[in-house]
């Protein structure tokens, strides 16, 4: 708006009908509100890296988990070979092994189906207050040379 009046010098606002000096900077009014912005993109970028990082650590955590079942049910149907009875301990032996607890475990001939469970991340424990959250997998393992 001062735009070739030079600075300093007055300048009469029709609008106002009053005169006010030239700032130099014909933007006088928008002083900050680049700052506003790149903070606000700052705070939803950060949110969801953030939001990333929970995700991916829940996502590791299950693959874990899964891998650790079924683990825990090769090894349960591999112990179907000798005595059947075993088949379980064996499963949550090498279940805890791998940081999953079995919380159900069935044998039936050569099959054995085992469902472990672990904690969830701990960047998740935060998200579900007064609450431990819990993943669940569920595996099935058949020793099939054992079937007639």
């Amino acid at each position: 708006m001062c735009a070739g009046w030079g600075v300093g010098r007055k300048l009469v606002d029709p609008a106002r009908g009053r005169a006010r000096r030239c700032s130099g900077d014909g933007m006088a009014g928008e002083l900050g509100a680049a700052s506003v912005l790149v903070a606000l993109w700052a705070a939803v970028l950060t949110s969801m890296a953030g939001a990333a990082l929970v995700l991916s650590s829940v996502l590791v955590a299950r693959t874990s988990l899964a891998t650790a079942t079924d683990l825990a049910a090769l090894a349960g149907a591999a112990a179907t070979l000798g005595d059947p009875r075993e088949a379980c301990a064996r499963a949550r032996a090498v279940a805890e092994a791998n940081g999953a607890r079995v919380s159900e475990c069935r044998v039936r001939g050569a099959s054995v189906w085992v469902v472990a469970q672990a904690p969830a991340p701990g960047a998740v424990a935060w998200l579900v207050p007064g609450r431990t959250p819990v993943l669940r997998a569920r595996a099935r393992a058949e020793l099939t040379a054992l079937r007639g």
